[in-house]
């Protein structure tokens, strides 16, 4: 078990790995502070990747990618909650998700989509880069641990599952400041940021709807917690 994985394994567990300490606390407020293996990979792939084999290696009985997401599809707004049917990697080779694990997260209250999630191993910041990719896939959304974490999961025989919420959508560019303040264990520092905005200052008002529309993402995953979205899939 890496060192940042919060709790030991107990039998039945789920494994959950996010991207952000922010989204992990979205897990913690809802009640389900006693989660067994919830681990923050700071939006690295290759910490995602060795957190869900240090889970599979322990006992979990799935692994689940859960966080904010950037928006593909130009019709989703800030806050839409996408659960997985599939995530395309970057080598474009499409990992299903749990078919019985994605039929009882859309039944859940609340208005989710299901579709295919891109996974990328670097940050994909632009609108225009967005764009390519769902000209090239169709897909909903795009992260960097969901394909990590449904890789060890197909190569471990667990079940996966994806549940994302849109942060940036489709039609955002990501401000260069805004991953200053990204931490190795998954927190956010102000310091960080303020000095790219100052280096930067037109990148205000971006730093500014990210921060509005990442509270709004993030409060959706509460929601979707709320209403049984990790309980649906013990």
């Amino acid at each position: 078990m890496t060192a940042a994985t919060e709790h030991p394994a107990t039998a039945h567990s789920l494994g959950i790995v996010t991207g952000l300490a922010k989204e992990t606390t979205c897990l913690r407020r809802s009640g389900t502070a006693d989660m067994p293996m919830v681990h923050a990979s700071a939006g690295r792939p290759e910490e995602a990747t060795a957190a869900a084999r240090a889970m599979a290696a322990h006992g979990a009985s799935g692994l689940v990618s859960f966080g904010v997401a950037g928006g593909l599809d130009p019709s989703l707004g800030a806050g839409v909650v996408v659960i997985a049917s599939s995530v395309i990697g970057p080598d474009g080779e499409a990992l299903p998700a749990h078919q019985p694990w994605v039929k009882a997260l859309m039944r859940l209250d609340g208005a989710y989509d299901s579709g295919a999630v891109v996974g990328s191993d670097r940050p994909v910041m632009t609108a225009l880069d967005k764009r390519r990719l769902f000209r090239r896939y169709g897909a909903l959304a795009v992260d960097m641990e969901s394909h990590a974490v449904a890789t060890v999961a197909r190569d471990a025989g667990l079940p996966f599952a994806a549940i994302r919420a849109i942060g940036d959508p489709a039609g955002r560019t990501v401000p260069r400041a805004a991953l200053a303040g990204l931490m190795p264990d998954g927190r956010t520092r102000a310091l960080p940021v303020l000095a790219g905005l100052l280096r930067h200052p037109r990148d205000f008002a971006g730093i500014w709807r990210l921060a509005k529309e990442t509270n709004r993402a993030l409060a959706a995953l509460r929601a979707a917690v709320e209403a049984g979205a990790i309980d649906a899939l013990r």
